[in-house]
């Protein structure tokens, strides 16, 4: 029997966070359980590596939280053996995904006297699911001095435009705050992650 437990997962930085919680269901209740294991894959290939295994001890309610290797999708699920040999159970949860983003690319484009960038996803912003706590635009004259003309909040289209009242070449980037939502709010954001530059010159 699939779907014993439903597994939860979210992004914080570059790392997945998992919970889960046991279904009452007779597949399990009142059965021995033998051990269970957390697995991961990249999306689109069956290739589950074992991430860490419980034995003999009941895990509703758990959580384990698993370091990225790299960018990209993946995949998770739990596997429950439960019984007494020869009579074993195996059973599957359900599959998630988690997508990690290491950067943040910035886009540019000038037209007359307004600077439009972008840096890519709606909502939330280069992959991170739900964490995204604010994002702050920056420009710079010099390319050493780099002051706030916006700061978005979580959830909001990743984009931004202004009116230049003076020509010139002025310098964008732009950092993404990222939230751990396992942690109290009094500890701040997890992560930040910054931008390439982008250089557009206004001229009108």
């Amino acid at each position: 029997m699939n779907d014993f437990a439903t597994l939860n997962g979210s992004v914080v930085g570059g790392t997945v966070v998992l919970t889960w919680s046991l279904h009452s269901i007779s597949a399990v209740n009142g059965k021995t359980i033998v051990s269970n294991v957390v697995q991961r894959s990249p999306t689109g290939v069956e290739s589950w590596a074992t991430l860490a295994t419980s034995t003999g001890a009941d895990f509703a309610g758990a959580t384990y939280t698993d370091t990225l290797p790299a960018e990209g999708d993946y995949q998770y699920r739990l596997i429950l053996t439960v019984g007494i040999a020869p009579h074993i159970t195996v059973l599957h949860s359900n599959i998630i995904s988690a997508n990690l983003v290491t950067s943040v690319t910035l886009t540019g484009s000038v037209s007359g006297a307004v600077v439009s960038l972008d840096w890519g996803g709606d909502g939330n912003a280069v992959g991170y699911t739900g964490e995204v706590e604010s994002a702050t635009v920056e420009r710079s004259a010099d390319g050493v001095h780099y002051f706030p003309v916006r700061n978005r909040g979580g959830r909001l289209s990743s984009s931004y435009s202004e009116t230049l009242s003076q020509p010139g070449t002025y310098l964008y980037r732009v950092k993404v705050f990222f939230e751990n939502p396992e942690l109290p709010d009094a500890l701040g954001v997890d992560q930040v992650l910054t931008s390439n530059v982008v250089s557009l010159t206004v001229s009108f």
